[in-house]
């Protein structure tokens, strides 16, 4: 689920970020493999406008886009930031290569195990401490919900949101 949701992100962006005609491409390679599992490298690239050095870094903010105002999107420039956390709970880190004119490579190894933990198993560090549990948001800010609604589910929740008092009670009954 969290492999998806950083793939998703990624490919969103360069869609968003690349003009008409231009190519988005997805690589998967297995690197290495033993009993336990294999190691893979994802690989996101576009022939858009490509990134100058001094945002490289400055774009995993949250709340950071690049580019100028009117090639932005509407989100709240919290995908990246999200996506490299995300990766590097996995073992891994998320890596940008791009230079203007250039397009970008977003890439990141990863080892994913094989199967599934059996029951006496300890649990790893990616263990959802929200697992399981169901939310309800009140919050009548988009940003604001935005934002938390990510935060809870990247811990595991279930998320539902109202935007007022009256449909949190309606949602609640």
């Amino acid at each position: 689920v969290r492999l998806r949701q950083v793939l998703t992100n990624l490919l969103s962006n360069a869609l968003k970020f690349t003009p008409k005609g231009g190519s988005v491409e997805l690589a998967v390679q297995e690197k290495a493999s033993d009993h336990d599992g294999a190691t893979f490298l994802f690989r996101v690239t576009d022939d858009g406008a490509g990134i100058s050095p001094e945002d490289h870094e400055r774009i995993f903010g949250a709340f950071e886009q690049s580019g100028t105002s009117s090639s932005r999107s509407e989100g709240t420039g919290l995908g990246l930031p999200i996506s490299r956390s995300i990766v590097r709970l996995m073992g891994g880190d998320l890596v940008l290569e791009s230079a203007p004119g250039e397009g970008s490579t977003f890439w990141f190894e990863i080892t994913l195990p094989y199967g599934t933990p059996q029951e006496g198993e300890a649990p790893n560090e990616l263990d959802e401490t929200l697992s399981g549990a169901h939310l309800l948001l009140v919050e009548d800010n988009d940003l604001n919900a935005e934002i938390a609604t990510s935060l809870l589910e990247l811990q595991g929740a279930q998320v539902t949101r109202a935007s007022n008092g009256l449909e949190a009670v309606e949602l609640f009954s």
